[in-house]
């Protein structure tokens, strides 16, 4: 019987066949290149086929079809062995059983416990009532007043916020709205958080690595009663999976350019109760309605490149306004080489940003012009991503480098802005 017969009868593949041969389970003659295949050696393919149904495994049906070839299948000590075999396999399949039974359990237990996560929170979390004193008209720089005002707890969940030069804004379900919305076709909310599943595995080597390092210069502040600000966190959002380590009585602002972003990531952290103050703003603009100087530390985990894609102003420079004379700023940069063929296509794809995307050596000039002692160094790098969202402009097999940061000066430093 020729191999592809044998393979037709018994339903499994030419390759199985083969891989069962390499190994001795099937030991058939040899014509020339052709294998043919005796009564016997069908016989025992079923045989192997009968003892894998048993869920034998392939080192274990060696040894029982040695069994075979040696004896007649009716020895006394052969038939013992045989059926020590037997009962071993059928103990092991009851344990496995067990097994499965209580990872069927668990898996229940995880769906019921994940099924209560999900459910709306009732909790009404707004702007805090400790932030009120920040919050000044961007363009006299006035304290703003509230007004209509529905509070919650130590929040305010909707007001009208307003100034007397003109300028107004919102709080609507707990989120301060300004009013500038992007709305060019350059980006869009990413409320399903899908640029997350875009990540290789390389790259989120890099991003923990880099998380971790934040993480490390944030737990050698003394943040007690301090402002930590994110932005642009409608692309990567460090805060969002680190605030459980973070202290409880410091001021945290979270801001983006989409109000559905902020809502959805709003609903997410009020579902993980962790009683931290958050102001949550919804602004396009790096105008913010904030009191100058009122940053301690600037969480900049890749906002240099997300400012670089939609404004033309440099990061540090627009966010100097805010920050405190002896300000903190960690965070993470992209980089690559200056004749990269991708940072043109990045520049081709995001036309109203930076001419100068992913040049970390003018991010580090203006932040030593600001004042600031600069460390970094390169987390590692990327050479393969997926062809979505920003990740559509960089070209395979060019290096993508991943650079963690931390830029710190002292309040008596003079700086030029």
């Amino acid at each position: 019987m020729k191999i592809g017969e044998l393979a037709r009868l018994n339903n499994v593949t030419i390759d199985t066949i083969r891989h069962y041969i390499s190994i001795g389970l099937l030991i058939p003659h040899k014509n020339g290149s052709q294998y043919d295949f005796s009564l016997r050696e069908a016989e025992n393919l079923q045989y192997i086929q009968k003892l894998k149904s048993m869920r034998f495994h392939l080192k274990e049906i060696e040894d029982i079809m040695n069994l075979r070839r040696t004896s007649n299948w009716v020895e006394p000590e052969t038939m013992k062995q045989y059926i020590h075999m037997l009962q071993e396999k059928s103990g092991e399949l009851a344990a496995e059983q067990v097994a499965i039974k209580g990872a069927e359990e668990l898996v229940a237990k995880e769906i019921r416990e994940f099924e209560e996560t999900g459910k709306p929170n009732r909790e009404r979390q707004g702007v805090p009532i400790r932030a009120l004193p920040y919050l000044v008209c961007p363009n006299c720089k006035k304290q703003l007043e509230v007004r209509n005002a529905t509070f919650a707890y130590k929040y305010l969940y909707e007001g009208k916020l307003t100034c007397s030069c003109g300028y107004k804004a919102s709080i609507e379900r707990g989120i301060l709205v300004t009013g500038n919305r992007y709305t060019a076709i350059y980006d869009a909310p990413d409320v399903k958080r899908e640029l997350y599943q875009t990540l290789t595995s390389d790259f989120l080597k890099c991003y923990q690595l880099a998380s971790d390092q934040i993480q490390k210069d944030l737990g050698e502040q003394e943040l007690t009663g301090k402002v930590i600000l994110e932005n642009f966190v409608n692309g990567y959002f460090y805060l969002y999976t680190h605030l459980h380590e973070l202290p409880k009585d410091a001021l945290y602002i979270i801001i983006d350019k989409y109000p559905e972003t902020i809502s959805m990531y709003k609903k997410l952290i009020s579902a993980l109760n962790l009683d931290r103050d958050i102001l949550y703003i919804a602004d396009a603009s790096m105008d913010y309605p904030l009191a100058e100087h009122c940053v301690d530390v600037n969480v900049a985990f890749f906002s240099c490149i997300e400012s670089d894609f939609y404004f033309k102003s440099n990061y540090f420079e627009n966010m100097e306004p805010y920050m405190k004379p002896d300000a903190m700023i960690t965070g993470v940069d992209l980089d690559m080489d200056y004749q990269a063929k991708s940072r043109k296509l990045f520049m081709q794809k995001y036309p109203e940003g930076s001419p100068d995307k992913l040049k970390i050596p003018l991010e580090r000039e203006m932040l030593k012009k600001l004042g600031y002692t600069v460390t970094d160094r390169t987390i590692g790098s990327v050479w393969e991503t997926k062809n979505r969202f920003s990740f559509a402009c960089h070209l395979p097999k060019e290096e993508m480098r991943i650079v963690y940061f931390k830029a710190e000066r002292d309040a008596g430093t003079e700086h030029s802005s």
